[in-house]
């Protein structure tokens, strides 16, 4: 029977280009017989927008095929972006996700981990003797699944000792069901654990119940004598995803002052305070489910900021932003007629401050430097924070204080997130916007 192809799309980490690759050649076949129409990335073309194709692919596919390894686990763009996009898509029933575990690493607490993955038992392909017979394997997982009506006598002649099921038949309009034996096999491996824990934890809370009763002083008394030393082995990484949260601290923020803006900036939240600015038609800003994405080309800027109406002097503005490819992003303040301060970061550790003038006026930096409390990476979240008081300019990063100048350029004007810097394009994604500005009791 004449059906149109599976619209395949395939999530990966471009650390994992080889392997994608490779798993490509075995899906050959599939192609080749029109039973799958496979994309990623890669495939975009020059000159095409990049946000708009991706999306466009993800939203419309019905096989997603997740391709974990740390480097993908590592990466803030593919884990909290096109993972929770798809994972959203499968519970909606939209779409069928399979992850297919590249290389070794833990990801049997990720997201995904309730879904059945491939290959069988989760042993990474890198780690098989034979990878042709472990991706052809996968292949044949994968006909199963988007082709239901292959001949039971053709699967009996060569019978498979490591797949002795059939997968269920495959539909985008319903997710894995749960009488699925792909899906039990997950069920299977947590329940097996389960006594073992309830007997760990009992063991554990009654020991600490016959503490707190005879010496209450041992548990409290301990907690508020531990040393922040005690902490010293956290990563870098670890610091930087507890700062960048949906809660931005208070320790830069007058208690006087009062918050005037809480935006997740996202399509839902106040799209219609913030307005798009630029003049190239191969830039995009625009609203995503969960972010606002900045594709910004090598000619423009591209700036995205609330309406003239905002007129703000002394306050506090923070955001979050990742960088996905391309140079400096981040946060510009006091804008008012394209005149702007512009604090941002790069993927190498930099950050800097410039006055920003579009009268033909040359831009200043202001201050520079490098930081070891940034992200610096691409794909990876950094909460930014400005705090102006008068002249004086404070800079944060990941709620840490990086420099501190006096500068009387711009005096107030509304706020804007950046992507790029000068005639250096940049993709990157916003979230999580706030201001404080002083009270009126507090105006000096």
């Amino acid at each position: 029977m004449d059906r149109s192809p599976i619209s395949v799309f395939i999530s990966y980490a471009h650390e994992d280009e080889v392997l994608r690759q490779q798993l490509e050649t075995h899906l050959s076949l599939l192609r080749r017989q029109g039973l799958i129409d496979d994309w990623h990335d890669r495939q975009i073309m020059p000159g095409t927008r990049r946000v708009a194709e991706i999306n466009a692919h993800l939203e419309t596919a019905q096989l997603i095929l997740l391709l974990i390894s740390p480097d993908f686990l590592a990466s803030d763009y593919y884990y909290e972006i096109e993972l929770q996009r798809a994972l959203e898509r499968e519970k909606q029933g939209k779409a069928h996700v399979i992850p297919i575990i590249l290389r070794p690493c833990d990801w049997h607490e990720a997201p995904f981990a309730y879904l059945s993955c491939l290959p069988h038992g989760g042993k990474p392909i890198t780690t098989w003797d034979n990878q042709d017979k472990v991706l052809q394997d996968i292949t044949s997982d994968i006909r199963r699944i988007i082709q239901p009506e292959v001949s039971a006598l053709a699967l009996a002649k060569k019978p498979d000792q490591n797949h002795k099921t059939t997968s269920p038949k495959f539909s985008p309009q319903s997710a894995l069901t749960s009488d699925s034996k792909l899906q039990r096999t997950s069920l299977k491996r947590t329940s097996k654990k389960w006594p073992l824990a309830v007997l760990a934890t009992t063991i554990t809370l009654l020991l600490l119940l016959t503490v707190l009763v005879l010496r209450p002083g041992v548990i409290f008394g301990g907690i508020q004598s531990l040393s922040p030393s005690n902490g010293a082995t956290a990563t870098a990484t670890q610091a930087a995803r507890a700062t960048a949260s949906n809660t931005t601290t208070t320790a830069a923020i007058p208690s006087t002052w009062k918050p005037v803006m809480n935006d997740k900036l996202t399509a839902q939240s106040h799209e219609s305070d913030w307005v798009a600015s630029t003049s190239d038609s191969n830039d995009t800003c625009a609203f995503s489910p969960n972010f606002y994405e900045i594709v910004k080309s090598q000619l423009n800027y591209c700036n995205y900021g609330t309406s003239s109406a905002h007129n703000w002097a002394d306050l506090v503005y923070s955001a979050e932003m990742l960088i996905h490819t391309g140079s400096y992003s981040g946060l510009a303040f006091h804008l008012r007629n394209a005149n702007y301060y512009y604090f941002a970061i790069s993927t190498a550790g930099d950050y800097l401050l410039e006055a920003h003038q579009d009268n033909g006026g040359q831009d200043t930096f202001i201050t520079q430097g490098k930081s070891q409390v940034i992200h610096a990476a691409y794909d990876q979240w950094n909460m930014l924070k400005i705090v102006v008081k008068g002249t004086a300019i404070t800079l944060y990063i990941n709620d840490q204080n990086v420099a501190a100048v006096q500068d009387s350029t711009f005096a107030s004007g509304t706020v804007a997130v950046v992507g790029g810097l000068g005639k250096q394009g940049a993709h990157a994604y916003f979230r999580n916007a706030h201001i404080w500005i002083p009270s009126p009791s507090s105006r000096g």
